[in-house]
């Protein structure tokens, strides 16, 4: 009998902290799956709100930059200066060029993600550039250095729009040449092409690069809590760090990443834009469309953001694990003194000492 009310003693020192940590299990198990849908809905509003709010912003910049390519296109001295190129009236051509190059120079200074404004002729050869580097500055090319762009697809395609049409390419590769070395960029190009009363058919074309990166770097960086992505057509990222072993500003083949998601694939061939949780990605996903190009519709970006789901449950499991920290404390107190309750009751029945209550 001494024997089983030893025993009994063991029992009664180890059920007080089972009961305990098992409910604490169910406390955690409550608490999780309490606020669970309440922090995914959270989280799924932050993300439709962020996609929303950056693609409008991307929209609102393309429509600013058209803007800017009509504008150089109808600046009084360009109509002029077309018009003496095709009538080879040398002394009024070099006048406009002139005015124009002052008007080119002025306009870049204003805006610092513009790499080259270029006026071409309807063949395709540049007449006039002006390019824009962070350490040179703003420079006239000289006419030694002047390109021959008649096979590049922005002049394909703008030279063959519509008065009042523009040609807007997708995040591409743009070698950049300056005193030093060679580099190549990423860049967004608008053209668009010149027309003038002498002439059925467009004159020449106008174009801009612009600096992605400096435009829209910002939607491919990592921040807490949601990660977006600008995806070009190809559904392609520039994914490159500015600590690696060459130029900051160097773009490569290899920095361009696809995102790897299945349920994207599938959504963008048949929504415009959606924002979901997805079990099997462990995140709250979402996307939205953005066509840049107003006349060819089928040409589109991606806007894509995702809050992983370790974000989205960190204050949960914090608050849980703190819970549960205080708890196996407060367990391992009153395991104490039921131990030495139990003990000496136990001690009592054993040795029958007298019993006072």
């Amino acid at each position: 009998m001494k024997v089983l009310e030893r025993a009994s003693i063991k029992y009664k020192l180890w059920l007080p902290p089972i009961i305990c940590l098992f409910g604490l299990l169910l406390l955690k198990v409550y608490t999780i799956s309490r606020f669970r849908a309440e922090l995914i809905e959270r989280n799924i509003a932050t993300i439709e709100t962020t996609i929303f709010h950056h693609a409008d912003e991307i929209r609102d910049s393309i429509s600013q930059y058209v803007k800017d390519v009509n504008f150089l296109a109808n600046t009084p001295p360009v109509e002029p200066f077309y018009e003496a190129s095709i009538s080879n009236d040398i002394d009024a051509y070099q006048k406009w060029r002139q005015r124009i190059i002052i008007i080119l120079k002025s306009f870049m200074e204003s805006r610092g993600e513009y790499l080259q404004i270029s006026l071409l002729d309807r063949d395709g050869k540049e007449i006039i550039s002006i390019t824009s580097d962070f350490i040179l500055g703003i420079s006239i090319v000289p006419k030694k250095d002047l390109q021959d762009e008649k096979d590049m697809p922005y002049f394909l395609e703008a030279i063959n729009a519509g008065n009042g049409q523009h040609y807007i390419s997708d995040i591409i590769l743009n070698k950049v040449l300056d005193k030093n070395n060679s580099y190549q960029r990423t860049v967004i190009q608008v053209a668009i092409p010149v027309y003038i009363p002498s002439s059925s058919k467009s004159s020449g074309v106008i174009a801009v690069s612009l600096d992605s990166r400096k435009t829209f770097g910002h939607l491919n960086q990592k921040s807490e809590p949601t990660t977006l992505y600008l995806l070009n057509s190809k559904r392609q990222y520039i994914n490159r760090s500015d600590d690696e072993q060459r130029d900051y500003k160097d773009i490569r083949e290899g920095d361009f990443q696809f995102i790897d998601n299945s349920n994207l694939k599938k959504l963008v061939q048949t929504d415009e834009r959606s924002i979901g949780f997805y079990p099997e990605d462990k995140k709250v996903t979402g996307f939205e469309k953005i066509h840049f190009d107003e006349f060819r519709p089928e040409r589109y970006w991606i806007l894509y953001g995702a809050i992983s789901e370790a974000i989205i449950f960190s204050r949960v499991n914090d608050l849980t694990a703190l819970s549960f920290v205080l708890g196996l404390l407060i367990t391992v107190f009153m395991s104490v003194l039921l131990f030495r309750a139990s003990s000496l009751l136990t001690a009592r029945k054993l040795f029958n000492y007298p019993q006072f209550f």
